[in-house]
């Protein structure tokens, strides 16, 4: 698997700018990053019904060179911390099992010509904290009888109808390899001061019992060989500046996981319409789901969603305008 390259040089490179970034570290630009957002979406199953779904992101800056103009290779070493909270109408607590990721990562960008190559890698934990087993809310996570009701499932199983819902404990680290191509600003001849610009995204991921794939860290076998292990996502997105005063864009997001349970449809599929009102870079969308869920065990149910909501991006403006 070509993604079990040394990561040790990730934790080298974080060690070595710690203190580095003299800028807030909070506020810097990277191309490659993950939007936070808040949005209603329209149930996956008959027996939870969504008030919201929020996901706030955090990175934090060890090393980042892009704020420097002069330079056409650009890189940054990066912290990001990101949750996925959901509240149901139904006593939820006001949440049920929310995720966490956390991850370090590395980004490189170069300029192609006149458009641009960003990547990054990104190595981390995901799970949701939760303390009982996710087959059998009676028993706690780890303990024999939870062992049990793993080895008891087999591929006739249907994974949504026996899942715990409400304290089922996930664990897993992961991997990720992200190539992100931007064509920039590109003039529409038929359109006066008209432009589209274009963000093409590979990413190439593994779930792993292994944190960075050399610390046995959390990671549980017993997740992994239901939620896959080696996964592909295939985004693109063009913007459309039709005038000085709004642009827009339309998205398409396109994931595989391989090697999940029977239960589970390996694939989810998402296209949204994003509009950005004047200079503002967040972004009101409108977005069409279907396959899986992505809020961590409940990749179990699949389905058709709508969400309607908003979304914070801190992308590079002038790639677009």
């Amino acid at each position: 698997m070509f993604l079990r390259i040394p990561l040790f040089f990730l934790f080298i490179s974080v060690a070595v700018s710690l203190g580095a970034q003299k800028r807030n570290p909070f506020n810097s630009y990277l191309p490659i990053m993950e939007s936070s957002s808040i949005s209603w979406r329209s149930p996956m199953n008959n027996t939870e019904d969504l008030v919201f779904d929020l996901q706030p992101t955090l990175y934090y800056q060890f090393y980042n060179t892009y704020a420097d103009t002069s330079k056409t290779s650009k890189q940054a070493v990066y912290a990001n911390f990101k949750s996925h909270i959901r509240m149901f109408q139904e006593q939820s607590l006001p949440v049920k099992t929310p995720s966490y990721k956390a991850f370090l990562g590395y980004q490189h960008s170069f300029n192609w010509s006149k458009n641009v190559l960003h990547i990054a890698l990104e190595t981390g934990h995901y799970s949701n904290g939760q303390s009982s087993c996710a087959w059998d809310a009676s028993v706690a996570d780890g303990s024999d009888a939870c062992k049990a009701a793993y080895r008891e499932i087999n591929d006739e199983t249907d994974l949504a109808e026996i899942y715990n819902r409400n304290s089922g404990n996930f664990s897993i680290n992961l991997t990720q390899l992200i190539i992100q191509f931007v064509i920039p600003r590109i003039k529409e001849p038929k359109m006066k001061d008209a432009a589209i610009a274009h963000r093409f995204t590979l990413t190439l991921g593994r779930n792993d019992e292994a944190f960075a794939f050399v610390f046995d860290f959390s990671g549980k076998e017993d997740d992994i060989q239901f939620v896959g292990d080696n996964f592909i996502k295939m985004e693109t997105e063009s913007f459309f500046s039709p005038n000085d005063k709004i642009d827009f864009s339309l998205k398409n997001e396109l994931e595989y996981v391989n090697g999940v349970h029977a239960s589970i449809n390996p694939w989810r599929y998402t296209f949204s319409v994003n509009v950005f009102p004047l200079e503002w870079v967040t972004a009101f969308y409108m977005a069409y789901t279907t396959g899986h869920d992505n809020y961590n065990y409940r990749i179990v149910d699949s389905g058709n969603q709508f969400s309607v909501g908003v979304r914070w991006d801190l992308f590079d403006r002038n790639q677009y305008k």
